[in-house]
Order: C-alpha cells, then sequence, then structure tokens
C-alpha cells in the first residue's frame, strides 16, 4: 500500500516541497529505534508525506496532522493516505493558531510521543505553533522541527526555534542539514514557557484576519 500512496501523490500538481529522503530515513530510524512512540502530532500534512513515512514504520502508530488546505491537492493526498492506512491519521483543517488551541481544550488529555513541525514558515506563525504545542506535551516529549535552515526558514523558524533553546524549552537539541533541508531535533524540557502578548486573543484576531499563509 506504501507504494501504491507514493505512486499516487506522484500524480498531484504540487507547488511546494515537502521532506527529502535524508529526513524520511531520519524519521523512519528514530520510530524503528523507539517502540513506545506511538502518537504523532504534526503540523504541516501538505501531500502527506511526512504522515505516510511515520505511519509505514510499524501499524501501531496514529498521525494526528494539521494543515490550512492551501492547496486542492491536499484533499485528494488525504485520501491517498486513508486509503493506504485507513483509519490511522486524523487531519484537522485550517489556521494552526486557531485550530491548536481548539484542540488541546477539547481533547486535553491528547499527549503525543513525538512532534514533528512543519507548519506556517512567517513570524510569528512558527513560535506561536511551537507555543501551543510545548505548553500540552509531557516534558521528554521527542521534537523534530523542519526548516531550521536559511533556505527555507529565515522568515521566522529560525528564530523561533532559536528563542525555545535559549529559553530551555527545547533541550539536548541537535541540528541536521541534508542539501536545502535543515530540521532541529530534541525534547521538551520541564521549563515552562513564559506568557508572551504574541498568543493573547487580540493579536490572534488580528493575524487570522490580516496575515497571509506563507503558500501565498
Amino acid at each position: 500500500m506504501a507504494e501504491e500512496f507514493y505512486k499516487n501523490i506522484s500524480t498531484l500538481p504540487i507547488k511546494v516541497g515537502s521532506i527529502n529522503q535524508a529526513q524520511q530515513q531520519f524519521i523512519q530510524e528514530f520510530l524503528v529505534n523507539h517502540p513506545e512512540v506511538k502518537h504523532i502530532l504534526e503540523t504541516g500534512f501538505h501531500v502527506g508525506l511526512s504522515a505516510a513515512t511515520m505511519l509505514a514504520v510499524r501499524p501501531d502508530i496514529i498521525v494526528t496532522s494539521f494543515d490550512i488546505f492551501w492547496f486542492d491537492y491536499t484533499r485528494r493526498a488525504k485520501i491517498f493516505i486513508d486509503i493506504a492506512y485507513p483509519g490511522r491519521n486524523n487531519l484537522i483543517a485550517g489556521n494552526s493558531i486557531n485550530t491548536l488551541p481548539t484542540f488541546f481544550n477539547t481533547f486535553p488529555s491528547y499527549s503525543p510521543d513525538f512532534v514533528f513541525i512543519d507548519g506556517g514558515h512567517e513570524r510569528p506563525i512558527p513560535y506561536i505553533d511551537l507555543w501551543y504545542i510545548l505548553n500540552h506535551v509531557r516534558p521528554g516529549t521527542w521534537v523534530m522541527i523542519d526548516d531550521y535552515c536559511e533556505e527555507h526558514g529565515s522568515q521566522g523558524v529560525i528564530e523561533a526555534v532559536n528563542t525555545i533553546i535559549k529559553d530551555g524549552i527545547l533541550t539536548d537539541a541537535v541540528a541536521y542539514k541534508s542539501h536545502d533541508r535543515g530540521w532541529v531535533f530534541g525534547k521538551r524540557s520541564e521549563v515552562p514557557l513564559k506568557a508572551t502578548d504574541l498568543t493573547g486573543t487580540e493579536s490572534i484576531n488580528t493575524l487570522l484576519r490580516d496575515t497571509e499563509s506563507h503558500y501565498s
């Protein structure tokens, strides 16, 4: 079924890139070596490549994805992944600065074992996504943040990641690079996140009204 999924998404009119082969291998090796990881949260479903990479490792893995649904082909990719891995991907559509807090308020006991972040790239979206997610995961939760590189992260990802590392929120953080892709891998520490005006109601409403997606 995995081969059929990759064949199907190769027919889609994809406009922006997904994770590369080095990242796929990194994620798969991590999951093979950590069989305790079963529930995964990701931001940025796009064409389902990262979700499929994780789901293909073991049948007990469930991925909950968040995506802005900017492209029509994302809907088709969701159908393809449900055919290949039925019942194992939950996809929440909408702007993450709205859907993430709504999700965590609705399911307060949800606690992923691994988080893969590859959502909005323009400041302050990357920091807001990290703030919401890292406020709702257990200390010790594995975290991977994509696009920690000048090629794709200079508009907000690098800044957001550097902030949470400096504040001690992400510990044991290691940066990786492959071609034009970079990512950071670490663990959620026990340090609480500082309150920020960026996640206040007024700021969020302004972003929802005025900020264009990085996909535009």
